[in-house]
């Protein structure tokens, strides 16, 4: 798992990279601190830091060197795991944003 200050660098990095919509929306959702949460599917890392909630669903540091993922969770601060494909922050805000926030 990456440090704090190692997630901390990557959300700046993908920040400055937003711009426009994609930027605004990541203002409202995102944590003005990562929280730790517990990985219940317990494949690789023990815990995940989620960076942003978007209503049921969390965006959370997948644990592999600047990718993200967004899962459905039910109770807070309980992830269930890497399900789908990990991306970059940037890219995965981007992504909600042209799904017309279809998040699935």
């Amino acid at each position: 798992m990456i440090s704090e200050e190692e997630l901390s660098s990557l959300i700046d990095e993908s920040e400055w990279m937003m711009e426009g919509l994609d930027k605004s929306f990541w203002r409202l959702i995102k944590l003005s601190e990562p929280e730790l949460w517990e990985n219940k599917n317990q494949d690789g890392d023990e815990h995940f830091w989620v960076v942003a909630l978007v209503g049921n669903w969390c965006i959370y540091h997948s644990g592999f060197e600047d990718r993200f993922c967004i899962d459905r969770y039910e109770v807070s601060g309980a992830v269930e795991g890497p399900t789908n494909k990990s991306i970059t922050l940037q890219y995965l805000v981007a992504d909600i944003i042209q799904s017309r926030f279809k998040i699935s």
